[in-house]
């Protein structure tokens, strides 16, 4: 039985649908220069960082959006303010 439900790649399509939905909008907020303190030291010392909190917001948001379950873009604004940084000099206003 466990030989069967590996041998059929139709029976896990939409876990890996979604494990790409997922994958591709963190690449996509990274893209857009929103990344955490350590991705942002690997591109220089002037980058600006997101706190883990915020980075798994805009990819939350990001992967709503993929899944066609996003909220209207009023909610996703205020979602989006409502989140503290850890360095309030680090903040940086990204446009979604």
């Amino acid at each position: 039985m466990r030989r069967i439900k590996v041998l059929n790649p139709n029976r896990h399509l939409a876990l890996r649908r979604f494990a790409a939905q997922l994958e591709q909008a963190c690449l996509d907020v990274v893209a857009n220069g929103m990344m955490t303190k350590d991705l942002a030291q690997l591109v220089g010392p002037r980058q600006k960082w997101l706190t883990t909190d915020e980075f798994l917001v805009h990819v939350g948001q990001r992967l709503r959006c993929a899944l066609g379950q996003g909220p209207p873009a009023r909610r996703l604004r205020e979602s989006v303010d409502s989140v503290t940084p850890a360095e309030p000099s680090q903040r940086q206003s990204w446009s979604l």
